[in-house]
């Protein structure tokens, strides 16, 4: 008993001592409650995405318009306050509502390929019709206000209508004494949908490509250093520029066999239609495999051991996992994570980049950002690759 006594405090000194072994056990699932908690605490509220047409030039179309972006989140009319037949939840099922304005035939457009989830538009005659007071006819002339949404949402139309019904009998109040001059007509579309996998299948492919570089490149580089061999070949004719370029070029081509397998799965079996250029599409998977094969030569290039390396792997791949919308959007996370943490997750623009390529998702940021990031990372992760690089083990 006194031997396992001393064995257990010894073997528990030394874990103790071992900060990696500590950080993989105890902070990472601290980590992932803390994340997972952020992430899906508040699921229950969305964000409605509508696009605002004014088509009015006069005072009335701006005034309403503006009632309509100041609605504020917690504040918003629920649909029964309106539409008392109702028989769904009184709860607001949306936390805000997110208005963009422009031409009627592009926002209808996005409308239609799910990047909205409403179109209002407010026509020319708003102003002539509600500022002419008391010389209007009788009966009196109305002004239709549109809105185009998707008849399968079934839970956003009676919510959009009860949104609407209330700002526009407000600026009637405000501009006329004439009620019910302002019309609500609804117009359905059709909107194509992405379904789950359509969002998985792209997050899951820049995914295969981030743990190529990391988990694919570090350990099989530390490990022919630590036998020597990078040693031995480079006292050899054979130039180091051209072991380093066969290297990549291997991984680029596993690449290649990885996407050709996902996107075949993808398409055959689950039916998601690829729908960019396929150019592109090889363009950005180069792009994002040089990405993360300069982050697997800067691992090589600090760690010890290829223990080390597993460890430093694991620490980057998880956060990256969780932060880059390769598994869930990642845009109702809190603001502090979204303006700091996802900036710095290289895997997010990789992820933003391939979605909106191969199906056509709204990216949550513009190529050229997407670009940009990508190349940003290439650059800083090679310069430090080649600072701290060894061929030879250290003494």
């Amino acid at each position: 008993m006194r031997a396992l006594r001393e064995l257990y405090w010894a073997n528990l000194s030394e874990f103790l001592s071992n900060k990696r072994a500590l950080g993989l056990t105890i902070a990472f699932p601290v980590l992932f409650i803390v994340i997972f908690g952020l992430v899906f605490t508040n699921q229950d509220k969305q964000e409605a995405r509508i696009g605002l047409v004014i088509e009015d030039t006069g005072p009335v179309g701006e005034q309403l318009a503006g009632k309509l972006e100041a609605l504020p989140k917690e504040d918003v009319p629920k649909p029964s306050a309106v539409a008392s037949s109702t028989t769904d939840s009184d709860r607001n099922p949306l936390s805000s509502l997110v208005f963009r304005r422009g031409e009627k035939t592009a926002l209808l457009d996005d409308l239609n390929n799910a990047r909205l989830d409403a179109v209002i538009v407010l026509p020319s005659n708003l102003s002539a019709v509600l500022l002419a007071g008391g010389d209007l006819p009788n009966p009196a002339p109305q002004a239709e206000v549109e809105l185009h949404i998707d008849p399968a949402r079934q839970t956003l139309i009676p919510f959009m209508e009860g949104v609407l019904t209330p700002v526009l009998r407000g600026v009637e109040a405000e501009v006329t004494e004439e009620p019910q001059i302002l019309t609500l007509k609804r117009f359905n579309t059709n909107a194509r949908e992405l379904r789950t996998i359509d969002y998985l299948l792209p997050g899951i492919l820049a995914m295969s490509i981030m743990q190529l570089g990391l988990f694919a490149t570090a350990q099989p580089l530390i490990a022919l250093r630590v036998g020597g061999v990078l040693k031995r070949l480079g006292a050899t004719p054979l130039r180091r520029s051209t072991l380093l370029v066969a290297y990549v070029a291997l991984r680029l081509t596993v690449a290649l066999l990885q996407t050709a397998i996902i996107i075949a799965i993808g398409t055959l079996l689950f039916k998601v239609a690829i729908v960019g250029s396929w150019l592109a599409l090889a363009g950005w998977l180069f792009l994002g495999t040089l990405v993360f094969l300069a982050i697997g030569f800067f691992m090589a290039a600090v760690a010890k051991n290829e223990e080390s390396a597993i460890a430093a792997a694991n620490v980057i791949n998880l956060p990256m996992l969780l932060l880059s919308g390769v598994f869930f959007p990642i845009n109702h996370l809190p603001m502090v994570v979204e303006k700091f943490l996802i900036p710095l997750i290289p895997l997010n623009y990789l992820a933003d980049a391939l979605r909106h390529v191969m199906v056509d998702a709204t990216p949550l940021h513009s190529m050229q950002t997407n670009l940009l990031a990508l190349l940003a990372w290439i650059v800083v992760m090679t310069a430090l690759a080649v600072r701290f690089f060894r061929w030879e083990e250290s003494r």
